[in-house]
Order: C-alpha cells, then structure tokens, then sequence
C-alpha cells in the first residue's frame, strides 16, 4: 500500500472516533433541546387554555345578565301592552270615568227566600 492509502485509513479511524466524541454531546444537547421545547409549548397551551376559560366564563356571566335584562322587557312589553288595550277598549265602549263612588250597604237581612 501506499503512503496516501495508509493515511487514508488512519485519518478515517480518526474521524470516526471524534464523531463519536462529539455525537454524544450533541444527542444530549438536542434531547435536552427537545424536553426544553416539549415544556415551553405546554406551559403556552396550558396559558392559552386557561386564558379562554376566563373569557368563556365572562361571556357567560354577559349572558345570564342580558337574559335577566330581556325577561324584565318582556314583563314591561306585556304590562305595556295591557294598559294600551284596555285603553282602547275604554275609548271604543265610551265608558267615562267616575266623579263620585257610592256603596251599597246591607242591613243584614235576607233578600230571597225560598
């Protein structure tokens, strides 16, 4: 063999055994790349999540307080809606109001017998 092809093989050893050397580190430090990743996207889902809870809990305290507000309108709409029917059936039966109330009073005896 020749110099060259000696030097070849020996220079390949010795590649060989600095990758080696060096892929131990690396594998470590991109396994520990790889956990500190995994955690940092958890610990920002788990924000993320828990900052759309509160919003959905706001939303639904907005809600129940519009639902409140829309059951006292359709009270007032009905009461609303009463005094003016009674109003118009007032005017349409030309009934006028009263100046002067008298009661009937009884004397306690009886009024029909049998």
């Amino acid at each position: 063999m020749t110099k060259f092809c000696q030097t070849m093989k020996i220079g390949k050893k010795m590649n060989h055994r600095k990758l080696r050397k060096f892929s131990k580190p690396l594998m470590v430090i991109g396994l520990l790349g790889l956990i500190l990743g995994s955690i940092i996207t958890y610990l920002v889902e788990v924000n993320y999540i828990a900052a759309k809870g509160f919003q959905v809990r706001d939303l639904e305290k907005e809600i129940t307080l519009l639902e409140e507000e829309n059951e006292k309108l359709q009270v007032q709409v009905v009461q609303l809606k009463s005094m003016t029917d009674l109003s118009e059936k007032v005017q349409e039966l030309g009934m006028v109001p009263v100046d002067k109330i008298t009661y009937f009073e009884t004397t306690g005896q009886v009024v029909a017998r049998r």
